[in-house]
């Protein structure tokens, strides 16, 4: 969901680049999510 807001937010203005971060914590956020559950 946070994805999909940060992206919509940046078609709306350009200027607001760092959203981008918001697309990275996103994917790290899901990648450890993942990892404890094959983990645990």
């Amino acid at each position: 969901m946070l994805l999909s807001l940060a992206q919509w937010l940046q078609t709306l203005s350009p200027d607001l680049g760092f959203l981008r971060v918001f697309q990275y914590l996103t994917l790290r956020a899901v990648m450890a999510a993942l990892t404890a559950l094959l983990i645990g």
